[in-house]
């Protein structure tokens, strides 16, 4: 995938007369689309013939969000990012699958935990940036973090919704539950670390 990307963004380098950063900004964009693609394409497939398509598509799209404002660790390897991927979602699906018969209490007694324990995490983490990557200025950090948690506020609304009249499978309730405790743990300090020790044993 990397030899495609340094390929593909060589070639619009070469015709658009690109200087050398300018082509370091294509392979990266071409790596990030590359890479994407083939995580829901892989991540998707799984999840279809396990019968979790669904809360899996769901789970995506959450952390997608957030993570878009909010940052958060991150495999620093396109292989590592699509194999732990694909045990996160898979395992947000399965899991989601597997407490969808769960009394209203239940819901109600995780949904009122996950949700402020979120809203404490973000508060104090967000945005989480990598180092090698450090925001330009505190204008950007605070436009970060307002977009983070303006959507970490509607994604709880919405659940507050379902739980009082439930609107949609009892899984994808499940599956927004879960994604939430999975970008609250990318985000609190030491998670990059904690990543970065577990590739040493990845590819």
């Amino acid at each position: 995938m990397e030899a495609l990307a340094r390929r593909i963004a060589g070639i619009v380098s070469d015709q658009t007369s690109a200087s050398p950063e300018d082509r370091e900004v294509y392979e990266f964009a071409m790596k990030l689309v590359i890479n994407t693609t083939v995580d829901v394409l892989v991540i998707f497939l799984l999840a279809y013939l396990l019968g979790v398509l669904r809360p899996v598509a769901l789970a995506y799209a959450v952390v997608a969000l957030l993570k878009y404002f909010a940052g958060g660790a991150h495999a620093s390897k396109m292989l590592n990012c699509l194999v732990t991927g694909a045990a996160v979602y898979l395992g947000i699906g399965l899991g989601a699958r597997a407490m969808a018969h769960s009394p209203s209490p239940v819901a109600w007694g995780a949904f009122l935990v996950i949700g402020s324990l979120a809203l404490v995490v973000f508060a104090l983490n967000a945005p989480a940036v990598p180092p090698q990557k450090p925001l330009r200025s505190m204008r950007q950090r605070r436009h970060l973090r307002r977009g983070a948690m303006v959507a970490l506020a509607g994604i709880l609304l919405l659940g507050l919704a379902w739980l009082m009249r439930p609107f949609a499978s009892p899984e994808l309730f499940w599956a927004g539950c879960m994604s939430l405790v999975w970008q609250s743990l990318i985000l609190l300090p030491g998670s990059q670390r904690l990543f970065d020790n577990l590739e040493r044993y990845m590819f």
